[in-house]
């Protein structure tokens, strides 16, 4: 029985704040898709795992990734890849919060120190 492989999903691919998000079109053929991600340049497998979902997401340190989504049909079969490359950077840094200037209460202290003395010693 000859059956048609499934073809590749239409693949999107982000890093937002140090999780990897992956998306693709539901194919309503499927009863599932495979998922497998790579650390790049080696291509070394990272992991792999069936995903109920037309989704994906998950935590990766700073580096470049090779991910690739494959429909599943009914009879368990992968269909062909979808690849997508990114890469993960370090998150941005926090703003830095400047402290506010000291508040003037609009008395010179000084100056009214400097009048008092002055004052005081005209008394005497």
């Amino acid at each position: 029985i000859s059956r048609e492989i499934l073809p590749p999903v239409a693949l999107s691919v982000s890093a937002v704040k140090g999780r990897v998000k992956a998306g693709w079109a539901v194919d309503t053929r499927a009863q599932g898709y495979w998922l497998e991600w790579y650390a790049l340049p080696d291509k070394a497998l990272l992991g792999s795992e069936p995903v109920n979902a037309n989704s994906w997401q998950r935590e990766l340190p700073m580096g470049d990734y090779q991910l690739v989504v494959r429909s599943v049909d009914e009879y368990g079969v992968r269909g062909e890849e979808a690849v997508a490359t990114v890469t993960m950077t370090a998150p941005e840094p926090a703003p830095v919060v400047q402290p506010a200037p000291p508040q003037k209460d609009g008395l010179d202290w000084r100056g009214l120190t400097l009048f008092l003395v002055g004052t005081a010693i005209i008394l005497l």
